[in-house]
């Protein structure tokens, strides 16, 4: 570039950045708008890298002593907002394991709609603790999942796993385990493991500078880039 006299390397980071200053605050002056919206998380993607490690690190320093349930639960919710998935709270329903008992609605239950698909959320929270020993995925909580499905309240299940292995193979009574209820709904459950992407994630939600629509383009990076959330569901209902 020329400027003054002089000449100025720059790279697609700064061009696409010029651009759409200049758009904003004149017109829009991008004709071929689409390979822009296109390309530029991935032209932006060592600043967006950047931006979230920053947002990691307040948050790693404001939950250093203790990082509460309903901060990480929350957290996702805001988070599948973000990417435009709908968070709906599920009714109750016959349990599918005992028809006389009831799976009542929960913070931990969830129901996100992703492309037209209703999908049952169960967010499995382990201990904080580092070296714990992670627990499985219980007995119960599958069976919260598959009685949402079994409702219809939803088609598919994913189980979204903070310091937790998978599911428990322990038996329970009637001589079921988490594992085999699980392997009988395994074409439509599966689970994520969201331990290393949490911080980023409460760091964006928790952000009070960032404008909105920053707040979805960064969210979509993280995505993209690291917990592979809409991946995991389109995987799963594909």
């Amino acid at each position: 570039m020329f400027e003054a006299g002089e000449i100025r390397v720059v790279d697609n980071e700064m061009i696409i950045e010029s651009i759409e200053r200049a758009s904003r605050k004149y017109r829009p002056i991008v004709v071929k708008s689409d390979i822009i919206e296109k390309e530029r998380l991935s032209i932006l993607g060592r600043k967006m890298e950047q931006v979230v490690k920053g947002l990691e690190s307040k948050a790693r320093n404001r939950y250093k002593h203790l990082l509460p349930d309903e901060r990480i639960i929350s957290a996702l919710n805001s988070f599948a907002t973000l990417l435009g998935i709908e968070v709906i709270e599920p009714v109750t329903v016959e349990n599918y394991h005992n028809p006389s008992k009831r799976v009542k609605p929960n913070p931990s239950l969830k129901v996100w709609k992703f492309n037209g698909v209703n999908v049952a959320i169960k967010y499995v929270i382990g201990k904080h603790v580092i070296q714990a020993l992670q627990r499985p995925i219980s007995f119960d909580e599958v069976i919260e999942v598959v009685s949402l499905i079994n409702a219809r309240l939803a088609t598919h299940g994913l189980f979204l796993k903070y310091r937790v292995s998978t599911f428990d193979a322990s038996y329970r009574g009637g001589g079921l385990t988490a594992s085999m209820v699980a392997r009988e709904f395994e074409t439509v459950l599966n689970e994520l493991d969201v331990s290393n992407s949490i911080l980023k994630i409460i760091g964006l939600i928790e952000d009070e500078e960032l404008r909105e629509e920053e707040k979805k383009e960064i969210a979509v990076f993280i995505d993209k880039s690291h917990i592979k959330l809409s991946e995991t569901l389109a995987d799963l209902i594909q």
